[in-house]
């Protein structure tokens, strides 16, 4: 079978229609064990059917260009390489389907200019960790600004961290504080267990983004920004949540699907929804919290 069928679990459901599907990276003819401490490469590289890896792509220049690469089995799919400088610019990755066990990619330090495009990445690791398992993350400490980041026409799902000793704390796409101009589009995230989207960045713009059967909240915005349409399906707790330390979002249109509230603010947040589709919706209550909510037509 030359070709993978790249977002399988994607195109099975009813919502598929709702993101564009990418087209499945080409297989090599004979895959490769790079072993469990392997990489397939530190720079630019294409075309690679990696049974096992480690951090798959751990990078250390900029200016880098990873194109489809099916990776069966790693713990990262690309990351900062340890001792490297954390800031790696003009970063390219598409036509990619990864199992990861830890993160799939991972923009620390100052880095600018990534685009991750056409894309799966599934989590195949423990939900009992002391970790935090993240899809994609951006950003780690305080000090860190990633910046000018696409992310179009993807899936992830199965990020999940279910210890009961501790918040269960695993997302989709996560943005620290430091982030900012950040672009989601046309992606959907399923089966995780705090948010499909969590993100404090400055802003933020999310384009026909879908989260699906997430544990705690399906969407959680902290920082600043704005969205087209957002599909929420079957949230544990409630499909929209927005911070009051500095959060606000205009929505132009939320459909929501399943129980949970509508939205659930802190004091101080800030919040329009112009329009909403809830003829799916079985919840009760609309709105939570000491936020400042405007729904509009629909809602």
């Amino acid at each position: 079978m030359r070709y993978l069928i790249l977002l399988l679990a994607l195109l099975a459901s009813p919502l598929a229609a709702q993101t564009a599907v990418a087209p499945a990276p080409p297989i090599v003819t004979r895959a490769k064990d790079f072993g469990p401490s392997g990489q397939i490469a530190y720079r630019s590289t294409s075309k690679v059917r990696a049974i096992r890896a480690m951090d798959a792509f751990p990078l250390s220049t900029s200016g880098v260009n990873i194109s489809d690469i099916v990776l069966d089995k790693g713990r990262m799919f690309a990351t900062p390489k340890k001792s490297a400088a954390l800031t790696i610019n003009d970063v390219t990755i598409k036509r990619i389907s990864a199992n990861v066990t830890k993160r799939g990619i991972f923009v620390r330090g100052n880095s600018a200019r990534w685009t991750i495009r056409d894309f799966a990445i599934r989590y195949v690791g423990s939900t009992d960790t002391n970790d935090y398992p993240m899809g994609i993350q951006l950003g780690m400490r305080a000090t860190e600004t990633p910046h000018d980041i696409l992310i179009e026409r993807g899936y992830i799902a199965g990020f999940k961290n279910a210890r009961p000793a501790r918040y269960p704390n695993a997302d989709g796409i996560d943005c620290e504080r430091g982030a900012r101009n950040v672009t989601i589009r046309d992606v959907v995230i399923e089966d995780i267990t705090d948010g499909a989207v969590d993100c404090k960045a400055t802003n933020l713009r999310l384009e026909n983004v879908t989260a699906r059967n997430v544990s705690h909240r399906s969407f959680r915005l902290w920082g600043t920004g704005t969205a087209s349409t957002l599909t929420s399906v079957n949230p544990g707790w409630a499909h929209i949540w927005i911070s009051g330390n500095g959060g606000s979002y205009v929505i132009d249109k939320l459909v929501a699907i399943g129980g949970g509230a509508l939205v659930q603010s802190e004091k101080g947040a800030k919040l329009v929804i112009k329009a909403c589709d809830l003829t799916g919706w079985t919840g009760k209550v609309k709105s939570t919290g000491g936020g400042s909510v405007q729904f509009g037509a629909g809602c």
